[in-house]
């Protein structure tokens, strides 16, 4: 099966809320996104396969951004939003599920190319800059296998291992190097046993496996004379355990 969309939609605009100075009292207008996109969806090797795989091109005008305006000394400066341009977004996402038997497995794929078409002055964003958490790659895959433990399958063990990946972020729109979040990759492992009916399971859990340290974002903050970068580290590796019954 193949499908085209087209969509349109629109962002309301404001006046900054976060203000020091009266200054600093400017309105803003809504940002707008017309998207297109194509896609195709197909069943293989007698349904045990599906994949859906589609392609996007957006058209992304005022786009509200939130810049810096620049460093107070008897206040602090405040981020204010304004319509900071027009870009044109393109990419990809591609998605297969996979069933064989007790064997199950998914994977899912996506890449975004970002590109100004238009930069307001005086915002200090320069061409080849991205909007604030916006990944230009991501994927995942995973995989798992249901083990029947008697021969009356009463009990069935079901093993699961996964991994996601995403690319670099920044965390304001001047995508300067202390905003910088760098890609990681997490691994994550999970174990079931529940009875064929499925009236009753054990889960455990492991996060974050390899207890990999990562940032999940990063933020530079300037204050009179002093610069203060901010970052949020990722979860270490977790284990939990989830019993549930149903009545």
């Amino acid at each position: 099966m193949t499908y085209a969309s087209v969509a349109t939609g629109f962002k309301g605009g404001g006046v900054n809320p976060a203000i020091y100075r009266a200054e600093q009292i400017v309105p803003f207008g809504p940002e707008k996104l017309t998207a297109y996109e194509v896609g195709a969806k197909a069943s293989l090797l007698d349904r045990h396969v599906n994949v859906d795989i589609s392609g996007f091109f957006n058209k992304y005008d005022d786009i509200q951004l939130v810049i810096n305006d620049g460093i107070g000394i008897f206040a602090p400066p405040a981020n204010i939003p304004v319509n900071g341009g027009a870009a044109d977004v393109k990419g990809i996402e591609a998605e297969v599920n996979a069933s064989f038997g007790g064997f199950k497995a998914d994977a899912s794929f996506s890449a975004l190319d970002f590109k100004y078409t238009y930069i307001r002055p005086g915002t200090g964003i320069q061409p080849g800059f991205i909007t604030p958490y916006t990944p230009t790659t991501k994927w995942s895959v995973g995989a798992q296998y249901a083990i029947h433990l008697d021969s009356n399958d009463g009990l069935i063990l079901t093993p699961r291992i996964d991994a996601n990946y995403q690319s670099d972020i920044y965390s304001i729109a001047g995508n300067d190097a202390l905003s910088h979040t760098s890609g990681y990759t997490l691994v994550n492992a999970h174990l079931k046993l529940a009875d064929n009916n499925q009236n009753w399971s054990v889960d455990l859990t492991a996060s974050n496996l390899l207890n990999k340290y990562y940032y999940t974002s990063a933020y530079s903050e300037l204050y009179g004379l002093e610069g203060v970068v901010l970052a949020q580290v990722g979860p270490p590796r977790q284990i939990s355990a989830t019993l549930r019954y149903d009545f």
